[in-house]
């Protein structure tokens, strides 16, 4: 019985060892390969693009009266030319809202195209908007997160 033990945890020390070599060596050919690729800048930056959600949102007036918030998740195209299309709502609250969320997200034109070994590429964003309609919510909602 200790043989037979002793034996499968040599085999064990031996197959893990053989396999760290591996994935060592494949690590270093894949570090040798280098794909030059950059993400759209919006410009001004994240911070930026925040701000102008921000103080661009209106807040839809039946959702307010009825105090209805939660995460928007939006997904749009950043195209060669640095233009916002496709915009689709991914997971929506109520059509009012989800509306809203796509208006904001056509509001946000003018990227830095993304790159890809240096050629212009279109490059998909999900993007969640967080809809509050009080501050008293807010705070309930961060609660629950």
């Amino acid at each position: 019985m200790r043989l037979q033990i002793l034996l499968i945890a040599l085999t064990t020390i031996h197959i893990c060892a053989f396999g760290q070599t591996a994935d060592t060596t494949r690590q270093r050919e894949l570090d040798t390969l280098k794909i030059k690729e950059t993400l759209p800048e919006f410009p001004g930056g994240q911070e930026r693009m925040m701000k102008i959600l921000e103080d661009s949102m209106r807040y839809p007036k039946n959702a307010l009266r009825n105090r209805i918030g939660g995460k928007v998740v939006t997904q749009f195209v950043v195209d060669t030319g640095g233009h916002v299309v496709n915009i689709r709502v991914l997971k929506g609250i109520r059509l009012d809202l989800d509306n809203e969320a796509i208006r904001l997200i056509g509001l946000l034109d003018g990227w830095t195209p993304g790159t890809s070994d240096g050629k212009k590429v279109r490059v998909t964003y999900t993007l969640p908007m967080t809809f509050y309609p009080d501050n008293r919510w807010k705070k309930r909602y961060k609660k629950r997160q």
